[in-house]
């Protein structure tokens, strides 16, 4: 078995999906009425090498406390734009310093006629 280089080292991902917020979000006055649900998936980019060889979260990424964080968010009442969360949502996963990168999807349905709903992806390191 090849061992892998220190520069593939924090190649490892972790993926959470379906995080379903309840909260005010929109520009026009009639969405900032009621809660909205919005979908969130996020993956982030570790290094999971220690937490597999030891099995103890202190050398994991705890991501019960990072989802947690992203479940607060939902108590926000001046965020418009479901790019404005999507950065909140990537600040608040970027506070784990064994965090290295993250991506997160954000999405509103029923955001435009036509269409079952809008996602916003954005990337950061």
């Amino acid at each position: 078995m090849k061992r892998r280089q220190d520069s593939e080292r924090g190649k490892d991902k972790i993926s959470v999906s379906g995080v379903s917020l309840r909260m005010v979000i929109g520009i026009e006055d009639w969405e900032r009425k009621d809660k909205q649900e919005i979908l969130v998936g996020y993956e982030f980019e570790c290094d999971c090498s220690e937490a597999g060889k030891t099995d103890d979260i202190k050398d994991a990424v705890d991501y019960k406390i990072v989802n947690k964080k992203v479940l607060e968010l939902q108590k926000l009442t001046d965020i418009k734009t479901i790019e404005r969360l999507s950065q909140l949502i990537t600040d608040v996963i970027l506070e784990d310093p064994k965090i290295l990168s993250t991506t997160v999807h954000v999405t509103k349905m029923g955001a435009l006629r036509w269409s079952d709903s809008v996602t916003v992806q954005i990337t950061r390191p």
